[in-house]
């Protein structure tokens, strides 16, 4: 055993449970299923806490922190937890007398004081009844139907190749909408799905239209876009969830009444919308206020390489005119050296004179005047190459033209 535990990788139990990860409510008629949807948004620990609370009323232990799924049989009825992230539902699945009747409050079976904490949070709550329909549908017109049901309009389709849907989608005055599930030919397990997927459609709808306050706000004046941008996409996640739900149903039409799906399309699919048109506009001021920010943005850069080109031609002026004052300083300096030397050369012939040397001191200065300049030129000339080499970057470039920016 413990070999077989070392060849396991670390995830691989966690990863092979996620096929069996929330199961469905094994569900038999006759028998009542409430079903509370508890919206808390991000704050993961009210979630858990409601749920520790609960528990502590029978002195169950709850789950560990962390926990996405619970199942419990409490005695009174069986209890299937499940974590949404945004929201957690509790579905109580309580055995029936069969009789489909919604008399009875089940919300009235539950801890009081434990409902009480709930106060605010409950974004759904639904009550189905699902009871044995002994292989006969049931039709649109049975007045029994009207019994169950307070709504001026009742939808109602078969399902599952052997189910029946019914409701109305109205809150009751016992704050909870009813669903009512006949059994006309199920097979195994197919009770349980039907059920959850149900309730499921109940529990998205409510958090789908949970964007339509929003969108309505947003709509005279479209502000702050991304703060409610994940609200209508989690509206869409939510109303796609709806639409899969209903196509696994695989209605048939009940003469008399719309199908849950129609009944969903004609009051939901308006909503929705709606919430699509408003995110669609916010998502086109959006594109409009970053285009209008690249504009801005491109000016300025224009703007900012306009200042720079100016600079850079006053610089290039400067530079041409200390080129220029550089050369005329040269040609000052060639001379002012060329007449000291010449001066000095002068004295020494004048003293050769003076000792007996027959030297035309004057004629001779005059004939080493070309010499004289030229040494002296060549001698700077090479003096700036050889500065120049060790100094390259200073050395002077002709003026650019003028940038055509």
């Amino acid at each position: 055993m413990n070999s077989q535990r070392t060849l396991n990788h670390p995830l691989r139990l966690a990863l092979a449970g996620e096929m069996h990860a929330r199961p469905f409510l094994r569900i038999e008629p006759p028998e009542r299923v409430l079903h509370l949807a508890l919206f808390a948004g991000d704050a993961l620990d009210r979630h858990h806490a409601w749920l520790g609370e609960l528990c502590e009323c029978f002195g169950v232990s709850a789950p560990q922190h962390g926990a996405s799924y619970f199942f419990h049989d409490f005695g009174p009825w069986r209890l299937k937890w499940e974590n949404h992230s945004e929201f957690s539902t509790y579905t109580f699945a309580f055995r029936g007398d069969g009789s489909g009747d919604f008399a009875d409050d089940l919300l009235r079976r539950l801890p009081q004081a434990w409902l009480g904490q709930l106060a605010g949070n409950v974004i759904s709550a639904a009550q189905l009844a699902f009871v044995s329909a002994g292989g006969q549908p049931l039709a649109a017109s049975d007045p029994w139907l009207r019994t169950q049901f307070s709504g001026p309009l009742i939808a109602g389709a078969r399902v599952m190749a052997g189910g029946e849907v019914w409701s109305d989608f109205l809150v009751q005055p016992d704050g909870v909408s009813r669903f009512l599930l006949r059994d006309v030919g199920l097979r195994e397990f197919q009770a349980g799905r039907l059920s959850q997927r149900v309730l499921e459609i109940d529990t998205y709808r409510m958090m789908a239209l949970l964007a339509l306050p929003v969108a309505r706000e947003c709509q005279p004046v479209i502000r702050e876009a991304e703060a409610d941008n994940y609200r209508f996409s989690a509206s869409a996640a939510y109303f796609s969830i709806i639409r899969a739900r209903l196509q696994e149903l695989r209605e048939e039409r009940i003469e008399g009444v719309p199908t849950l799906g129609e009944f969903m399309e004609r009051r939901l699919v308006p909503a929705m919308e709606f919430c699509e048109s408003v995110r669609r506009r916010q998502h086109e001021l959006i594109e409009r206020l970053s285009r209008t920010d690249s504009l801005l943005r491109t000016r300025v850069t224009m703007t900012q390489e306009r200042y720079n080109s100016a600079i850079l031609a006053s610089l290039n002026k400067r530079a041409e005119l200390q080129l220029r004052l550089q050369h005329a300083v040269e040609g000052f300096s060639i001379v002012a050296i060329s007449y000291y030397l010449l001066g000095v050369l002068g004295y020494g012939l004048k003293a050769l004179g003076k000792l007996g040397v027959p030297v035309e001191a004057e004629l001779a200065t005059g004939l080493a005047l070309p010499l004289v300049v030229g040494a002296v030129w060549f001698a700077v000339r090479r003096a700036q190459r050889a500065l120049h080499r060790r100094h390259p970057s200073e050395d002077p470039a002709p003026a650019p033209a003028a940038s055509s920016s």
